[in-house]
């Protein structure tokens, strides 16, 4: 099955074991600790055929 997501959307893999029974909130304070910002603003490490990086 082929799904396809708007340009709008990011994907964000965790690099480390993460304990998903805990709240959203939680998981979002763990997840905005461990991105440096610039780096999420910068173009996409991969980026799938037929699409541009932007």
């Amino acid at each position: 099955m082929v799904f396809s997501l708007p340009a709008s959307v990011r994907v964000v893999l965790a690099t480390e074991p993460v304990d998903m029974r805990k709240s959203i909130d939680c998981l979002m304070a763990m997840l905005l600790d461990g991105i440096d910002v610039a780096e999420v603003r910068s173009q996409p490490a991969w980026t799938p055929p037929g699409r541009t990086g932007t």
